[in-house]
């Protein structure tokens, strides 16, 4: 017989006080109320790192006044609240739907965050995220999907005006659920109106799934669009996964080769199974040189602006010394069929 999915965890022993030593908590799979959560949680008294995945119940993540570097909340579907007061955190990664209201105070020295939807984009989530991590200036890291994307962008001006304060960044990942024209405004715009002057690292992850009506042939798709311009002077390396060729791929790569005058590697990893699916004997040398070709036919048109950039098309993934730090949170995604 297989092992339950959750364990039910419905009171605390009195010997939990004996965690007080205890500097690394991983719940996964755990049933326990807010109460227990909140007791166990405060009964570490000097926990570092507190990993919660995947817990029924909870429905409050409240760590105030700990030594927590480290926060983690993973598909816990029904957490309404998630609420930091920690002078030390460094790290806070969310995964999931996103809670209603999100508190960080005090978090002066927190720059790893991680917001991913579960899923693609339902409209704006009722949320107060977008708020929440405004004013969170020493970011160096930071991974953001669609959802997070399209959030910020239809928030009150106040709140994009507040981004402008991102200038430690140095590492933006942006996972897209879908790659649509408004998708594509969306990234304009936060570039165009969130300041990032040290950002040097840029990773994209487009859809398996393309919803692009101009996919069949990308060797007639139009560039004449100008591309809106923006300041990424500092932005060194750009990485574009599962890449495909369609209008709204050509046109965002059209952008980036536009604002980034300092621009050194531009790697696109083509996608072969979604260009293999007509042609399922193709082999995949055969795909990379297709989609070289497009990028040699197109390029001409592209508003290039940094003189010594070098793009590299490549089928597989394989280069270990390119990737984003968040690389680990899409693994077991993509082997189920993630979007």
């Amino acid at each position: 017989m297989p092992p339950p999915r959750t364990c039910p965890l419905p009171r605390l022993p009195h010997h939990y006080k004996n965690f007080s030593s205890l500097e690394i908590l991983k719940l996964d799979g755990v049933n326990l109320t807010d109460t227990t959560f909140r007791i166990l949680v405060s009964s570490c008294k000097i926990l570092r790192t507190l990993d919660v995945r995947r817990c029924p119940d909870l429905k409050r993540v409240v760590v105030i006044g700990s030594k927590i570097e480290t926060l983690t909340v993973v598909g816990c579907d029904k957490v309404k609240e998630v609420a930091v007061r920690s002078k030390i955190l460094k790290k806070f990664h969310f995964k999931g739907w996103f809670a209603e209201e999100f508190a960080f105070k005090g978090v002066e020295e927190l720059e790893d965050v991680f917001m991913a939807s579960n899923g693609p984009d339902l409209g704006p989530p009722a949320s107060n995220w977008a708020v929440a991590v405004r004013g969170l200036p020493r970011v160096r890291v930071l991974t953001l999907c669609s959802a997070s994307l399209q959030h910020i962008m239809t928030s009150d001006p106040n709140v994009i005006w507040k981004f402008e304060s991102l200038q430690f960044l140095k590492e933006l990942q942006l996972r897209m659920f879908c790659l649509s024209e408004e998708n594509l405004m969306d990234i304009y715009n936060f570039f165009k109106l969130c300041y990032c002057p040290n950002l040097e690292k840029l990773f994209i992850r487009l859809p398996n799934k393309k919803n692009d009506p101009y996919m069949e042939n990308p060797l007639q798709i139009m560039m004449s669009e100008a591309p809106i311009l923006c300041d990424l002077a500092n932005l060194k390396t750009i990485k574009v996964k599962r890449f495909s060729g369609g209008r709204y791929e050509m046109q965002l790569v059209n952008f980036l080769l536009a604002n980034c005058r300092n621009l050194e590697s531009l790697i696109v990893q083509v996608s072969p199974r979604e260009m293999n699916q007509k042609e399922p004997g193709k082999l995949v040398w055969d795909i990379n040189r297709h989609m070289t070709q497009c990028f040699r036919v197109r390029i001409d048109l592209m508003a290039i602006s940094s003189k010594n950039v070098k793009i590299h098309v490549v089928s597989k993934d394989d280069d270990a010394r390119v990737r984003p730090t968040h690389e680990g949170y899409f693994t077991a995604s993509a082997a189920a069929g993630d979007q």
